[in-house]
């Protein structure tokens, strides 16, 4: 964003003072604004792809789920048949609906609220960084020429010096809050949404955790494509172009002011995540009724029967001296055993 800021800048003052603009001008700009343009079509393109054949993939799934279990152990009139849920879990019996519903983390609204918060916080940090960006843009003064917007300065010898941009004219400002601000959030927003879509979605905890992982990458695809794809003295020249408020010296009863206002905005933000998180759990989502009580005690009981233990609790040391009464053997095959333990092996 400053780089495309500053080469947007030099170029205008060279045309204003008659100077020549060069092919690397016209270069190092056109690649900045199409580095830009490549991670908002891929954000978008992601994401757009992800809610297609992602998303509505696992909520079509996990609602079909949902309706095998609610035709088979509800009845006409819409009680819950524990006879019927107890017969199936019965050991012998080969069906895997239980594991199937069981899998579904909404029923869990402790782990599924406290992943959904997760998410809501990875997104947060972006939410946070427009905002500064925002705040940032709108405190710079308004100048009236391109001249006024920069101010370079040597320091420790770098070629070049720092750029700092001073000030904006209405024309930049408004570009860079329509057309860099202005995406971005509705790309955080969007992210946000699906995220906890395809999370509600999932039908598995483990997957649960992994898809939260996943969608981490769509919002490092412009750090990618900073680090992969401007070239070094692209990034040197971003390192080198800041913002610069010019502030007032202030006293320490500002300085703290500021401190509170701080603590402040970041209570209102944890709020307002964890209060529409609810919403959205509670009232806004679209894939499971948000009443799964009945499901939360028929799957707690039978994790407990069927996973509620593991199958062996000793110790790797006692396990070299045998694990027959962890895992015995049975069939025909063949097995060589020692005094201390077994080995498996075929014997020819």
């Amino acid at each position: 964003l400053v780089a495309a800021t500053r080469n947007i800048t030099l170029v205008s003052l060279k045309r204003q003072s008659g100077r020549a603009v060069t092919w690397t001008d016209v270069e190092m700009t056109a690649f900045m604004l199409l580095v830009m343009c490549l991670n908002g079509f891929l954000q978008f393109g992601i994401l757009a792809y992800l809610d297609e054949y992602v998303v509505k993939t696992n909520v079509h799934t996990v609602q079909m789920i949902y309706r095998e279990f609610s035709a088979k152990f509800f009845d006409a009139t819409g009680e819950w048949n524990e006879t019927i849920w107890n017969e199936t879990m019965r050991p012998g019996k080969n069906n895997d609906l239980p594991d199937r519903v069981c899998g579904i983390t909404m029923w869990n609204k402790h782990f599924y609220y406290a992943i959904l918060f997760l998410w809501a916080l990875t997104n947060l940090h972006e939410f946070r960084s427009i905002d500064r960006l925002v705040r940032q843009i709108w405190k710079l003064p308004t100048c009236n020429f391109g001249k006024e917007m920069l101010l370079f300065t040597e320091r420790f010898g770098t070629f070049g010096g720092e750029c700092h941009i001073m000030a904006l004219t209405r024309i930049m400002r408004t570009f860079l809050l329509l057309c860099i601000c202005l995406p971005r959030a509705i790309i955080v927003v969007w992210l946000l949404l699906i995220g906890w879509r395809w999370l509600s979605a999932t039908h598995s905890f483990e997957d649960m955790v992994l898809n939260s992982l996943a969608l981490e990458f769509i919002i490092n695809i412009d750090e990618l494509l900073y680090i992969s794809v401007l070239p070094a003295a692209a990034r040197n020249l971003v390192q080198r172009t800041k913002f610069f408020n010019v502030e007032e010296p202030k006293t320490f009863n500002m300085v703290e002011t500021d401190n509170q206002v701080g603590i402040v905005r970041t209570f209102m933000w944890l709020t307002f995540v964890s209060v529409w998180m609810v919403i959205y759990g509670e009232l806004v989502q679209d894939v499971l009724p948000p009443d799964l009580s009945l499901v939360l005690r028929a799957c707690t009981n039978y994790r407990e029967q069927n996973y509620g233990q593991p199958v062996c609790t000793r110790r790797a040391y006692l396990q070299w001296f045998g694990t027959q009464d962890c895992y015995p053997f049975s069939g025909n095959g063949s097995h060589g055993f020692s005094p201390g333990g077994h080995r498996h092996g075929f014997l020819g």
